[in-house]
Formats: C-alpha cells, structure tokens, sequence
C-alpha cells in the first residue's frame, strides 16, 4: 500500500526505505499506539510529509529561473487498498496531537478490483513559521469492511453495548453497588454490597467510560474519609453502570431496583456524567414510579457536571470525539477512563464502516437532546439541592500548542476542563437562567476561588481543595471561599487560535493618536482629550498606571518594564490567555 501525495509543495520521506534507497529514520512524532487497534484494523503504512525545501538556481527547459512552489495550506493523500477493506488516516502534527480523519473519496476498479481512497487535510500554521519547516506523520490505518449481508447490524447502540460488555467483563468489572473505604478505594478494588440501613449514607457516582475505583481513587490520599467519618460511619457506597451503553435514565432505575424497600437518605458526590443520574432521581422520579421513593437525596456535590450537555457528545462529531478523547487519553495517562482506550479503538472501526445511529450513554449528554431538555422544563430543582465544583483549565506551552492542534476553539466555546463547559456545572436551567447560588460554587482556574489552572476533568480529585469543598458541602458549612458570581463569563482562551495575529483585535485605539483624525464613532463634538508628557521613573510612581496593549503576543516596551516591577503577574495573566487583548477589554493589576 503506497501513499501518494497529490499537493503541490509536500514531498513524502518514507520510513525503513524502499529498493535502492538509503533508509530513514523515523522522526520523534510516534505512530499510532496499540491500545488505540482491533483486531479489525492495523497500521499498514506510515509515512512523513513536509514541505519541499525551497530551491535556488534551477532553471526550466526553457532556460527562466525557478523556484520551488510554496506548499499547500491543504494536503491531499491518496492510497491503494485491496479488496475488502476500507481506511483512516492518522496524523501526528509537530506538537505531538493526533487527530483522524475519513476518506473523503473512494474509486473501486471492478466489481472485486482494488480501490483508490482519498484523504484531505489541513496543517494548522504557526503565527511565526507558517507551513515552512513543518513535517507531520501520516499513517494509514486499514479496517475489514463489514460484508454487505452484515451491514444491517453497523447500529451503534448495539454495537456499543456488546463492546462495553466485553470490556467490563475483561476487566473484572460488573455494574451494581459497592462499599468504600479509604482502604478499598486505595487498593482499587471496592467490593460488592448494597445499603442495608435507612440511615444516612453517602453514595458516589462516577461519569464516562468509568467506574468508581477509578474515579475516586485520589480521594483515598486526602483527608476526606477521616473527616466524613462520624456522620457516615460504614455506610459509603457507589453505584458501578454502564455509561455509555445505557441511558442516565436506565442507570437511575437500575440503582433503585437493587435497593431495599424503604426509605434511605443519601448524600451524593457525582463525577461527570454521574451529575445527570443523580438529576435524574431527584429531577425526574415521577417516571421512575413507586421506585423513587427508595431515594431520598440529603445534600449532593456535581463535580464537572455536563448540566448543559458537552459539545463531545454533539451529533455528527464523531471523527472529532473519538480523537479527542484519544488525546486526553496520552496526554493525562493517570486518568479515572477505565474503557477510554477501547472507546477509541472500536470508534475507529465504527467510522471506517460507516456505523450508523447515536450511542444511548453519549447521546445523554447532548445539550440539544431530550433528556436535558426535560430536566430544564419546571418545576426543576430545589433553590438549595446542589453545590457545584468546576475547573477553568488553562493549557500553557507544549500542552497548549497540542490542544490547538486537535482544535480546542472548535470544540468549546467558552471556559472548560477539556470534557464539559465550566459554566454549565452551575447552571442547572439555561433556558430560565436558574444556577446553584454563589456560596456553593468552587471553581479552579481564571475566575474562580480555587487555585491551580492546571486541574483538568480527570484531575478533581486528586487536589486538597476538592476534599475540603466536599466535606464543607456535604456536613452544610458554609464554604470558606469566595463566592463566583454565577451570571458572569468566565475568562475563555477564544483569542488564542489566530485572534493575535489576525484583524479582529487590531488596536481601534491607535486612532486617537493621530492628530486631527477621529476614531471611528468618536463624539467629534466632545472636550478633546488632554494629555501630558512627563520623563519620569515609573518605580516611583504612586498613582495608578494606565497601559495600553501593542498588537502582538508578548510584553514589550512600558509593559515588560512594569511586569517586572511588580513580580510578572502581567506575563502570567498573557500565558493563561485572559490578559486584554481585544479592544475594550482591561485588567486590573495589583503592585
């Protein structure tokens, strides 16, 4: 199987060499890992592509001089495939990302003769290097296509149930209840038992592509259980589900089924997708029956909750979620995604085959599907039901370059931990604008009352500040913390991708230093605007300082100088991606 490159400017290095040619060695970018192929599918040929170096000198048969095309912003691949089999291809871009992408074309020759399949794809440019210098891997995954008399049963919903099934039992895993412990929780391995007793209890439940061991294996290392001890005593619990197989609703009835006939008050702490069970049970008991009454919830915590849905589970983007998912996978190795692997291995088999339906446990989380709909229709839930625990994740540096690279900006638009928007784990009704008050919201990142823009969605729990939130929100006290304003924006990373260097945040400011020459919509019969030039050192300054922002990505000039007086605050708020950049936007800096 060969690839070609049919764009102009790209040239193709292959790796392990061909007949009569030196070999080459393969670049540090790594292929695709094992954990992410079936049975189904294997890696048949790895390539790297890069632009052609320019060329001086030449000349063409006519005697001018030429000079070598610039490349493509696109790259247009194509690749033989013998009969019976269909492709992706994955790309390694420079920062290390991986993304996959569907042929985009198909030629068959004869009814059994080979096929031609093609791929089109688009390097991002780098604001200082453009394309030049920039070599990504290509790698073609060949996938067994599904017979014609098989294709009836290419149903995503039954495919995922029979993968999540068999990965489960792999694992030695099973859905039903489970004690824990500090001691158990450590080990990973809680072990099966339901609630006996009506008095209060406290109940986990975890989110996607997991299960309770993994979820909350960080709180085994806190100072959590001793301090919830008193008021529980032995009776902590999980509930293990399927979470991608089954509906928030089937997870809800199945917990219910396995408890005795009688009242028990739980306290919950709920991960994820386990936020849209436990609003399940409170939000939606009446479809539930005589059942609902098993449950009565005392006080509950939604940690990353996806109130609101996530974009990850938007139709249509599957291409893009299975290689997202992928990424967090490689990127945070020590994460709560027991099935995430399998997810991804079997979503590329799904894609290649063209599977075609929504997959129950996903589909859940769609913010324009029926069961967010009807959890936001009245009467919703108590004024004082939830506390919310978010993260406002800022990427900096390799991390950052990464996520532009799998295309962070299409995914989210607004603050996130990189699974669910922020926002949404406090707004519990977008369409009436009710959200958990301020006093119970904890928030990490830029804009919040929490430390650390480095906590993602698989890092909640392995932070001091999540037990102490916990424990104050489960034993109702009041959060020692101060309050997020709930109606406000969080501070979003929407400028990064291209809004520095490009005409939407030119300084609309610098008008007003041209003499005579009004800004647009500038009051021209308004006082003008006095100004006095004083030489002066301004680290003895008493005053407040106004500083205006060079239409560029780093302090320079006044800027640089007082970043410096006062302990490079400026130059981190310009890391994390919140510094004023845009036009009317300001930041207060404090010496």
């Amino acid at each position: 199987m060969a690839v070609h490159v049919n764009s102009p400017g790209w040239r193709i290095r292959r790796l392990g060499g061909t007949r009569g040619a030196a070999r080459v060695a393969a670049p540090d970018l790594p292929g695709v890992p094992p954990e992410f192929l079936t049975a189904q599918s294997r890696v048949a040929e790895e390539v790297v592509l890069e632009p052609a170096p320019a060329t001086r000198g030449q000349t063409s048969p006519e005697g001018r001089a030429t000079r070598a095309e610039a490349p493509a912003d696109g790259l247009d691949l194509s690749c033989d495939l013998e009969p019976g089999h269909t492709a992706l291809l994955a790309v390694r871009h420079p920062s290390g990302a991986l993304t996959f992408h569907r042929p985009v074309d198909a030629t068959t020759r004869g009814v059994r003769g080979p096929s031609t399949v093609r791929f089109q794809i688009t390097p991002r440019r780098t604001a200082s290097r453009g394309l030049a210098g920039t070599a990504i891997k290509a790698i073609v995954i060949k996938v067994a296509k599904v017979s014609a008399d098989k294709a009836a049963s290419l149903l995503l919903p039954r495919l995922a149930a029979a993968v999540e099934a068999a990965v489960w039992q792999r694992r030695g895993l099973a859905e039903g209840w489970r004690a824990v412990s500090k001691e158990t929780l450590a080990a990973g391995a809680l072990v099966a038992a339901r609630p006996v007793s009506p008095a209060r209890s406290l109940l986990f439940l975890h989110g996607t592509f997991s299960n309770s061991a993994a979820a909350y294996r960080g709180l085994a290392a806190s100072s959590f259980f001793d301090r919830v001890k008193e008021t529980y005593g032995d009776r902590i619990f999980a509930f293990d589900h399927f979470s991608v197989s089954r509906t928030p609703a089937e997870n809800a009835r199945m917990l219910l089924e396995a408890l005795p006939e009688q009242v028990t008050t739980f306290d919950v702490v709920t991960h994820s997708r386990g936020g849209l069970v436990l609003r399940y049970l409170v939000e939606q008991g009446k479809t539930l029956g005589d059942l609902s009454r098993r449950l009565t919830l005392g006080r509950a915590v939604l940690v990353a909750s996806p109130n609101g849905g996530t974009p990850l589970a938007t139709p249509g983007r599957w291409e893009e979620t299975v290689g997202w998912i992928a990424n967090l996978l490689e990127m945070f190795p020590d994460n709560p995604f027991t099935t995430g692997a399998d997810f991804v291995a079997n979503g590329l088999v799904w894609l290649a085959n063209h599977a075609s339906g929504d997959i129950p446990g996903l589909h859940a989380m769609d913010g324009d599907g029926d069961l967010i709909d009807a959890m936001e229709q009245p009467p919703g839930p108590s004024p004082d039901a939830y506390s919310a625990l978010v993260a406002n994740y800022h990427p900096s540096g390799s991390v950052l370059q990464r996520l532009l690279d799998i295309g962070v900006d299409q995914f989210f638009g607004s603050a996130n931990d990189l699974v669910v928007p922020s926002e949404g784990g406090w707004r519990i009704d977008r369409a009436n604008g009710v959200s958990i008050p301020a006093a119970r919201i904890g928030c990490f990142g830029p804009g919040g009352n929490l430390p650390g823009a480095s906590v993602t969605h698989v890092t909640f729990f392995a932070q001091p500040e999540t037990a102490d939130f916990l424990v104050h929100a489960l034993l109702g006290r009041p959060q020692p913390l101060n309050g997020v304003d709930p109606r406000r924006q969080l501070p979003d990373r929407r400028l990064l991708r291209g809004a520095m260097t490009d005409g939407a945040v030119r300084p609309a400011l610098a008008v007003a230093a041209r003499s005579g020459a009004p800004g647009p919509r500038a009051n021209v019969g308004a006082d003008p605007l006095r100004i006095t030039v004083i030489n002066g050192d301004l680290t003895f300054e008493p005053a407040a300082l106004l500083l205006g922002h060079y239409h560029a990505t780093r302090l320079t000039g006044t800027e640089k100088v007082m970043d410096r007086l006062i302990g490079g605050t400026m130059k981190a708020s310009l890391e994390m991606g919140v510094y004023p950049v845009g036009p009317g936007s300001h930041q207060v800096f404090i010496n």
